[in-house]
């Protein structure tokens, strides 16, 4: 993504394509995990908690290189142990906004709707 003169995200960045091709892959640098990825923009359709797609093969329908498929489980396990990390020392921000969406049930819709609602309520 990029942010234009006016304010706006763009997306310029398609399946397959570096950096979202090897974002999970990004998990073995060392400096902590995510626990989830959002897309944030404008339009209502456009924002949306992108997580699976971020954990999935091309071949999937997710945006990750194929030569990450074999290590997709181990990345899974590492996303779900920041999540579950009530410390927030897991997460590469130290955060615990992952583990706190975690343990109120928040899945992927729930966040994809809360998301959605504030672009209509703040644009």
């Amino acid at each position: 993504t990029r942010r234009e003169a006016d304010g706006a995200w763009v997306a310029c960045q398609g399946p397959g394509d570096a950096p979202a091709a090897n974002f999970a892959g990004r998990l073995d640098e060392g400096i902590g995990a995510w626990t989830r990825v959002i897309a944030v923009s404008a339009d209502v359709e456009g924002t949306s908690d992108v997580t699976e797609e971020y954990l999935s093969c091309c071949s999937a329908g997710g945006r990750a290189d194929e030569r990450l498929d074999e290590e997709m489980p181990r990345y899974r396990k590492a996303v779900s142990a920041a999540r579950a990390d009530a410390s927030g020392s897991a997460t590469q921000a130290k955060t615990l906004n992952g583990h706190v969406l975690h343990r109120a049930g928040f899945g992927r819709e729930e966040v994809t709707c809360i998301l959605r609602q504030a672009v209509v309520d703040h644009g």
